[in-house]
């Protein structure tokens, strides 16, 4: 009988997910835990290396905009789970807040096909319902729009963007 490997072992196996395309179908981004905890990476879908795009405290998800060469991310702060999100050109520059408030939790939903709305859920409410906000890409302010109470999620817009499925 062989002994059982240490649980460090497995904790320390690394992991690769691809996460989406970029608008033209060029590069692939995946997210990837090679430096010890989830980080960004972007490949040419034609080969080659995969090239780190965000090197963070924390791990990091995101995901291209359907409309340019930009990228949405999420993350936390020190481990908090209170994720926030930002937005970041896919060289890893450009990096700005989308949506800032470190007291709540934010989780990314979808995206128009025009890339001009972005849907995520947060607790900001009462810091424990996930209520489902629309915030567009120009800046403007987030707006509630579905606060039945529970754990609501945005999961995409229909094709035209009038309709988002929670």
């Amino acid at each position: 009988m062989t002994e059982p490997r240490p649980l460090r072992d497995y904790l320390q196996i690394r992991t690769a997910t691809p996460s989406n395309f970029s608008p033209d179908g060029s590069k692939l981004l995946v997210q990837s835990n090679l430096p010890g905890t989830a980080q960004l990476y972007v490949m040419d879908t034609s080969g080659g290396e995969l090239r780190q795009l965000t090197d963070f405290d924390e791990p990091v998800g995101g995901a291209y905009l359907p409309t340019r060469d930009e990228l949405v991310l999420a993350t936390d702060a020190g481990g908090n789970e209170r994720t926030q999100l930002w937005l970041m050109a896919d060289d890893g520059s450009n990096l700005r807040p989308l949506v800032q408030d470190p007291d709540h939790i934010h989780r990314l939903g979808g995206v128009t096909r025009d890339g001009t709305l972005l849907a995520y859920a947060s607790n900001a409410r009462n810091g424990t319902d996930f209520d489902v906000y629309v915030i567009g890409l120009d800046g403007s302010e987030p707006r509630r729009v579905f606060d039945r109470g529970g754990w609501c999620k945005a999961v995409g817009f229909s094709p035209d963007g009038r309709w988002l499925a929670v």
